[in-house]
C-alpha cells in the first residue's frame, strides 16, 4: 500500500507497479512517434502522397496537437478527476490509433494523428500530476 502525499488514504498497488504503470502511459507518446518513422515512405506511397516532404505532416501535426492540447488536459483532471481523464486519453489513444492504422487517405491519416495527439497530451502530462499527487518531497523525486 503506498500512501498518498497527506498520508491519510492508501493506494493499493505496490510502488513498482504503480511506477510502471505512469512510465507505460507516458511512453505511449514516443510510441505514437517513433513507431511511424520508419514507415513514412511506405505510408506516403500507399497513402498516394505525391510531394515527398507532405508525409512528414504525419508526424508534425501530431506533436503540434499533442503540445497544443497539453495545456486542457491538467485542468480536465482537476475538474473531473485523474483517473477517468486518464481512462478517455488512453481510450481515445487506442481508439484514434486504430483509425491511424486503417486509413485509406492522407487525409484521414492526418485527421486520426491530430486525434491521437489530442489525447496522448493527457497521457504525457497526467502521470506527473498523478506521482505528484500521491508522494511528497524526497520520495516523489526519487520515484520520478
Amino acid at each position: 500500500m503506498i500512501p498518498d502525499a497527506g498520508g491519510d488514504r492508501h493506494f493499493p498497488m505496490k510502488e513498482v507497479e504503480f511506477v510502471l504503470l505512469l512510465a507505460s502511459l507516458m511512453a505511449l507518446q514516443a510510441l505514437a512517434i517513433d513507431v511511424m518513422l520508419p514507415a513514412l515512405a511506405i505510408m506516403a506511397d500507399e497513402l498516394g502522397v505525391a510531394n515527398s516532404n507532405d508525409r512528414q505532416l504525419v508526424i508534425g501535426v501530431f506533436l503540434v496537437s499533442s503540445g497544443g492540447f497539453a495545456l486542457f488536459s491538467g485542468p480536465l483532471a482537476d475538474r473531473y478527476g485523474r483517473r477517468p481523464v486518464v481512462l478517455a486519453c488512453l481510450a481515445g489513444y487506442l481508439v484514434t490509433s486504430l483509425f491511424a492504422a486503417f486509413a485509406t487517405s492522407f487525409s484521414a491519416m492526418l485527421a486520426a494523428r491530430v486525434a491521437q495527439g489530442v489525447f496522448s497530451s493527457g497521457l504525457m502530462t497526467l502521470p506527473a500530476a498523478i506521482l505528484r499527487d500521491r508522494f511528497a518531497g524526497d520520495r516523489m523525486a526519487r520515484t520520478q
